[in-house]
């Protein structure tokens, strides 16, 4: 099967196009605009998400526009990218479409709207309103993800779930630049960096999503009422009405081949306190450094955070000798080493004062944003990707992997596009009154990622990525696995009841994605690896130790899983309705031949046992992850004891 050169992951796009409709595949995607500039048709691996069209509502004063003089025009036919332009009207209004799409899935359409210009003096615009709405079949609905989740990205709240079952009643937001409607294997994301163009007497209620029967309807609310820039105005030779614009983005998901042995890839340790550990010091042969024990552990990974490098983000090691030999005796030992490249600039950073006025991000104050202070003394401010710094940053990847022999590359916050305001590198808006608002550099954030993607890729690399909530398939896509879950981590310590499935199925299972999550753990006292464990495994997936005295717990979860043979077994998830069923709780497994793997999970206090009936007789039972545990078994029937929040790990064999 031929693949798109630099993205293996992914097949070319192949399209078929008349004057008046457009079809497009991708990988395990088929997208169809039938005499329409939007999606009439987005098929995920042969299910159709649509109810009915998506559609621009123009609104004359209380009558609906209807779209004729349809026209399709090919401009661009490539294996990574189809592009047309499309030409609709209705009444005296013209609204033309560049339309693209890539391999993997995501298509871009930008909107100018403008009035028919005629010798007629009253030649005045009539639009009063524009809206677009989005249906998705209920079945292919029931999750809901948008972000930020405030109203800042780059401060995001702690306490705020954006990920989530959708609620009967539906909801309302104001503008986000992300919303993704789902289920547990796919679903349709939707951006937009920013809402420029948009007039709206009721800003809160941009977003509105309501459940009917049949479907789910996103509302996307543009106008409400003639544009003040066209508003009693004649358009005239010379003089004319401009255009207005917009431009979005529709993304079905997984957009990519979620791969089989996700559990087996990212066992990985996160070593956090780089400088002040014992990380370098050479092997002796007896297992007593702590490269040793990492390795001995079962970690196939070693991720090392920001300080492994003296100038934040420039991947210089304060010894590159000792950082080679490093790398040299973790790869001996079965490790492969990934490094930290993060979201800031340093005022380090050779030659920082001439360049950090285009490189990083500015808020509507025209302040930088960010900050934070590293030792050697130095401030670390965050930058933005429509600046220069994206090629400096793949440079310095590069030389990481080239030079010191990396294998892999943890981004922190580079695959968010936080908002940004920095009008030198344009970014940034004014409205009629002049006042500077912020935008979301989706696209530009989109296009450095896919760089990076395929340098580091070139290289037999892979790409690890912190995102802090923001699953914006846009730029997701070209990462291999995502690390979520660190804004809320003292949410729901507090209170583990707070990360509730429906949260978790929406956010972190990273098969409705087709990436691999990770789960960050920040282990304290009362919130310990096998509370995080539970509601992980249960989902299919891992949290990453970072902690040396949790390191034990992630070996023995490890082994478990290759003596049962994971790999070869299959998969049955609770949210699919398993013929396994736990009274309390909830239950997932893995079935090889005779026997379940059972992973348990149970957050209900006053709950101390949970009976899980079987999809037959077995004759044997034993909890491996702590063996005083005594399940007990009879037929069908399987009775285990188990501890507030915190995971159980049932073998059982006929």
């Amino acid at each position: 099967m031929n693949k798109v050169p630099g993205f293996e992951a992914w097949t070319p796009v192949s399209e078929n196009h008349t004057q008046t409709a457009i079809t497009a595949e991708v990988w395990n995607r088929r997208i169809t605009l039938d005499r329409s500039m939007l999606p009439t048709s987005i098929q995920v691996g042969g299910r159709e998400l649509l109810h009915g069209p998506i559609t621009l509502n123009a609104d004359f004063s209380g009558k609906a526009g209807e779209w004729g003089a349809h026209r399709v025009i090919a401009t661009e036919q490539t294996p990574e990218r189809v592009r047309y332009s499309v030409a609709q009207s209705t009444e005296n209004l013209i609204v033309n479409a560049d339309v693209s799409l890539e391999f993997d899935g995501f298509l871009r359409v930008d909107l100018s709207l403008i009035p028919f210009w005629s010798f007629d003096p009253d030649n005045v615009p009539r639009l009063t309103g524009l809206s677009m709405d989005i249906p998705i079949r209920r079945a292919c609905a029931p999750l809901f993800h948008f972000w930020p989740n405030c109203e800042s990205g780059v401060c995001l709240s702690g306490k705020v779930l954006n990920s989530f079952a959708l609620p009967p009643e539906g909801l309302t937001l104001p503008f986000k630049p992300y919303l993704w409607s789902g289920w547990e294997e796919g679903g349709l994301g939707i951006c937009c960096e920013s809402d420029r163009g948009f007039e709206l007497d009721d800003p809160a209620r941009c977003v509105t999503v309501s459940v009917h029967d049949d479907f789910v309807n996103l509302h996307l609310a543009l106008l409400d009422h003639t544009p003040a820039d066209w508003a009693g105005r004649a358009d005239a030779w010379g003089n004319n009405v401009n255009p207005i614009s917009f431009s979005f983005g529709f993304q079905p998901t997984p957009v990519k081949p979620f791969p089989n042995a996700n559990l087996q890839n990212w066992r990985a340790f996160h070593l956090y306190d780089v400088q002040h550990s014992t990380i370098f010091d050479p092997p002796k042969g007896d297992g007593s450094t702590m490269l040793e024990q990492i390795a001995a552990s079962g970690a196939n990974w070693l991720i090392l955070h920001e300080d492994w490098t003296v100038i934040q983000n420039y991947g210089l090691p304060r010894d590159e000798s000792e950082f080679r030999a490093f790398v040299q005796a973790a790869h001996r030992l079965g490790l492969r080493v990934m490094v930290y490249f993060g979201y800031e600039v340093s005022s380090l950073f050779p030659g920082f004062a001439g360049v950090c006025g285009d490189y990083l991000n500015k808020n509507t104050r025209g302040n930088f944003v960010g900050g934070w202070q590293r030792e050697p003394m130095q401030r670390d401010f965050t930058v933005c990707y429509h600046g220069g710094y994206s090629d400096v940053m793949l440079k310095r990847v590069c030389h990481a992997m080239d030079d010191y022999g990396v294998d892999g590359i943890y981004t922190d916050g580079t695959y968010v596009p936080w908002e940004c305001a920095n009008e030198a590198h344009g970014c940034g808006w004014r409205d009629a009154r002049g006042t500077l608002h912020e935008v979301y550099p989706i696209f530009a954030v989109r296009e450095h990622v896919k760089k990076l993607y395929r340098a580091v890729h070139a290289r037999g690399g892979v790409v690890d990525t912190h995102q802090s909530s923001c699953c914006l398939m846009a730029t997701l896509a070209f990462a291999d696995s995502y690390f979520d879950g660190e804004n809320i981590q003292g949410f729901i310590s507090e209170d583990i009841r707070r990360m509730r499935m429906d949260v978790f199925r929406a956010e972190f299972l990273g098969r409705n994605m087709g990436i691999p999550c990770n789960f960050i753990s920040y282990t304290n006292q009362g919130f310990d690896m096998k509370m995080i464990l539970g509601f992980t495994l249960v989902n299919g997936m891992l949290p990453r130790a970072n902690r040396m005295a949790d390191l034990p717990v992630m070996a023995a979860v490890w082994r478990i899983l290759d003596d049962f043979g994971t790999q070869e077994a299959q998969w049955h998830p609770y949210y699919q309705n398993p013929p396994v069923r736990a009274d309390h709780g909830w239950v997932s497994y893995y079935q090889k031949d005779d026997a379940l793997l059972l992973f348990l999970y149970c957050s209900d206090p006053e709950v101390s046992a949970v009976t899980v009936t079987l999809n037959g007789d077995y004759t044997s039972a034993r909890e491996c992850l702590d063996p005083a545990v005594q399940p007990q078994q009879n037929g069908t029937q399987l009775v285990v004891p188990v501890q507030f929040a915190h995971v159980r790990i049932v073998e059982v064999r006929r």
